[in-house]
């Protein structure tokens, strides 16, 4: 039940099969109820409370650069996928300090989708 602190980023030409893999494989494992698939537009709204309520979530069509300090999807990226607690924000609710269950996937079709530090620990890579 506890978050493994790092990412999964699967790359890979259009039609490989990441969002399939993962419908089929980590959804089937964990339970639909538990595992949601998002667009990077949709992971970027202000409200946020998909974060306790996900076990495994799948990024698709992730684009960030992490060597780029400006780059506020990474930076926030960071914060979710390194600690456990987070500022979750519900729609007509106040903010709340909750725990950050999922586990995140992204999938891209460009090598270089996200543009990691050489010292990143926080992602395993798969082509």
């Amino acid at each position: 039940g506890e978050k493994i602190r790092v990412a999964f980023l699967f790359q890979g030409i259009q039609g490989t099969g990441k969002g399939l893999w993962f419908n089929a494989s980590i959804a089937s494992i964990f339970g639909r109820n538990y595992c949601n698939q998002m667009r990077q537009r949709n992971f970027m709204k202000d409200f946020n409370n998909w974060l306790e309520h996900n076990f495994c979530l799948l990024v698709d069509e992730v684009k960030a650069n992490f060597t780029d300090k400006g780059d506020e999807f990474a930076q926030i990226l960071k914060q979710i996928i390194g600690d456990r607690w987070i500022a979750v924000e519900s729609k007509g609710v106040d903010i709340k300090n909750g725990r950050i269950n999922a586990n995140l996937f992204f999938a891209t079709n460009k090598r270089n989708g996200l543009s990691l530090e050489q010292s990143d620990r926080r992602f395993i890579i798969g082509d």
